[in-house]
């Protein structure tokens, strides 16, 4: 698997997410394999989509390549691009986990098809990873122990949980949480900071501290 990140730096003004200005980087993912590509995530804008094409070119790759798009989740800086996405690489499968599936198509206009435990997407395996939102799914490359955790953890400086204010469930984002540690995964690459080493092992160590 050969992974090309494409990240936007994100500025929310004050009044939006809280009475201070907000600043964040999120990350989509070009997954190339051979000639087929899957792109994790769409971003926030349509805007963004140039963002991905440079991704693409850095992958040797184009639009026309991309057989299937997956959606972590159906926050909006993951998906607020997906339209413009598909239209460019209309040929492209979308899919997303149950429930957050129907928001995604509420929200975009674009058609998504549900993704669960034991689907494999391009030798990806499919995760479930309820918590931070309800139908939230993480994708495993087995080959290079190596998973890619949307907002299930970010890595901005040290290894944090998503933001309690905009997880759904907290008991669930836990549980989730201890179900990675257990996995044996070595590589980890959340959405928002930077891929860690030992990934559920510093899982494991971010249980160790209180939520």
């Amino acid at each position: 698997m050969e992974l090309f990140p494409a990240r936007a730096d994100i500025v929310v003004p004050a009044g939006v997410a809280g009475p201070d200005p907000v600043t964040f980087d999120v990350h989509a993912f070009v997954v190339r394999d051979g000639d087929d590509v899957i792109l994790v995530d769409a971003l926030l804008q349509p805007g963004h989509v140039d963002l991905i094409a440079e991704a693409l070119a850095r992958a040797g790759s184009g639009f026309e390549a991309i057989r299937y798009i997956v959606l972590t989740h159906h926050h909006p800086d993951h998906t607020g691009g997906l339209a413009e996405v598909v239209s460019r690489a209309p040929q492209a499968r979308v899919l997303g986990g149950a429930v957050d599936a129907r928001v995604i198509t509420e929200s975009t206009g674009v058609a998504v098809d549900v993704v669960g435990a034991g689907d494999s997407v391009l030798g990806l395996e499919v995760v479930p990873t309820p918590g931070h939102t309800a139908g939230h799914v993480c994708l495993v490359d087995p080959g290079s122990s190596t998973v890619l955790l949307g907002d299930v953890v970010g890595n901005i400086g040290r290894l944090e949980r998503g933001p309690a204010q905009f997880t759904e469930n907290a008991d669930q984002a836990e549980a989730t949480l201890h179900a990675l540690a257990e996995k044996g995964l070595e590589h980890g690459v959340p959405s928002h900071g930077d891929p860690f080493a030992g990934a559920s092992r510093s899982i494991a160590e971010l249980l160790r501290t209180r939520a």
